[in-house]
């Protein structure tokens, strides 16, 4: 990563939960309220993606995770911030959303430093 690039992650969700859509349930675990999906506060800059196309059946296979629905684009929400400083708030989101029943699965330069939020719990694949 050069010093003028931002570190960034992608991270893969699949919402199984109550009928609130994906946007307030990320909204509710960020304390912000956007019914676009797009939440800024001290530490991140998150956007809320709808994939498009996708089968209950998709779902399904947890280890399909790339096709599933929504995806959150994640940057830090402000200058000069390097992976291991944004891997720390990053992870507390991971927490969060596992937290509520929400599966999220980061993919990202620095995996490694979100662990164990890394890979899919073991209830998922059940």
């Amino acid at each position: 990563m050069s010093i003028d690039e931002s570190p960034f992650c992608r991270v893969y969700l699949d919402h199984r939960g109550p009928a609130e859509t994906i946007e307030q349930a990320v909204g509710k675990l960020m304390g912000l309220d956007d019914p676009l999906g797009h939440f800024v506060d001290d530490e991140l800059d998150v956007c809320v993606v709808n994939d498009g196309d996708w089968t209950p059946i998709e779902a399904r296979d947890y280890s399909n995770w790339i096709n599933w629905k929504f995806h959150l684009e994640v940057f830090p929400a402000r200058d000069g911030v390097n992976e291991a400083e944004f891997a720390i708030p990053v992870k507390v989101l991971l927490q969060k959303l596992q937290s509520v029943g929400i599966q999220a699965v980061p993919s990202c330069d620095f995996e490694e430093l979100l662990s164990p939020f890394n890979k899919l719990s073991d209830e998922a694949a059940v």
